[in-house]
């Protein structure tokens, strides 16, 4: 049914009240109103790029992220397609060599354990030292390794000289080159200061703290507006947009009185004057 404004020249009632509902829902903090509110930005965490480098046999290396590593350390992935299997590699992280040099000196060392998480050794010829240290190929001369990096150890710092995650052949060819695959690497900014000395000022800051007292205590509540204030505000809105349309109903009604009026709707129809003994025609007889 239309709005008994429309064709007057004057705004119908739902105009107002779209306007004041609009009003609200800028007005009142994390009030979303259907049809109104705009389309919400979700904050998502960007999926970091992977990068892949091909080496000059045709293997591949692709590593799960390359740029704005943490630089107190950071897992990422390392898969490896296309390697000789006859030939021994290891994946770590390494200083940046001028062309056609040694990827090296390598942070962590060398990891004759396997425990480090910093370096891999992929072989699947290894000497007998080398069994169950060593990870085996799979098919095609593929790997996929986890490396722990971090910008610095004593005797390496990634934040003032280029490195990258690496293949390189294992020390049993050290002087081949035909394995070496490099994809350049970047940190994050640091605050300054070796990882090493910034836990251990966390660990002394956090000398007698009770560990029982610290648990018992309730997390703190996120801030962002109260639930009595958004009620509140919802409230006044309603009543706002009440007497908003009461006002134009009653305007309405001045203004045309034959939305109101019946009588007077009859009299504008047949150009009479209804009484109560009849019909006007009757009425002069």
């Amino acid at each position: 049914m239309r709005d008994a404004a429309e064709g007057t020249g004057k705004p119908p009632l739902r105009f107002f009240a779209l306007t004041v509902l609009s009003m609200l829902a800028l007005s009142v903090p994390g009030l979303s109103l259907p049809g109104l509110a705009g389309p919400v930005a979700h904050a998502e965490s960007a999926q970091a790029e992977s990068v892949e480098a091909t080496g000059e046999a045709g293997q591949t290396l692709i590593l799960s992220r390359a740029d704005g590593l943490d630089p107190a350390g950071e897992q990422v992935t390392v898969v490896g397609r296309g390697f000789d299997e006859n030939k021994g590699i290891y994946v770590a992280l390494c200083v940046l060599p001028e062309p056609g040099g040694q990827p090296g000196p390598c942070l962590g060392g060398v990891d004759m354990e396997g425990e480090s998480g910093a370096s891999s050794w992929i072989s699947s010829t290894p000497p007998p030292y080398g069994e169950g240290l060593a990870t085996p190929y799979a098919d095609d001369g593929s790997f996929t390794v986890e490396l722990s990096v971090q910008a610095q150890d004593q005797f390496t710092d990634c934040l003032d000289t280029p490195c990258g995650v690496v293949t390189r052949a294992d020390h049993l060819r050290t002087g081949d080159r035909s394995q070496d695959v490099l994809i350049p690497v970047s940190f994050a900014e640091s605050s300054g200061g070796d990882p090493a000395d910034a836990s251990a000022d966390a660990a002394a800051a956090g000398e007698g703290d009770d560990p029982v007292t610290d648990a018992a205590q309730p997390a703190a509540e996120p801030e962002g507006p109260s639930t009595g204030l958004v009620v509140g505000g919802v409230a006044a809105a309603v009543v706002v947009l009440l007497a908003v349309v009461l006002v134009m109903i009653r305007r309405r009604a001045a203004t045309n009185p034959t939305a109101t009026n019946p009588a007077a709707a009859n009299k504008t129809a047949t150009g009479t004057t209804p009484t109560d003994g009849g019909p006007a025609g009757d009425a002069s007889r």
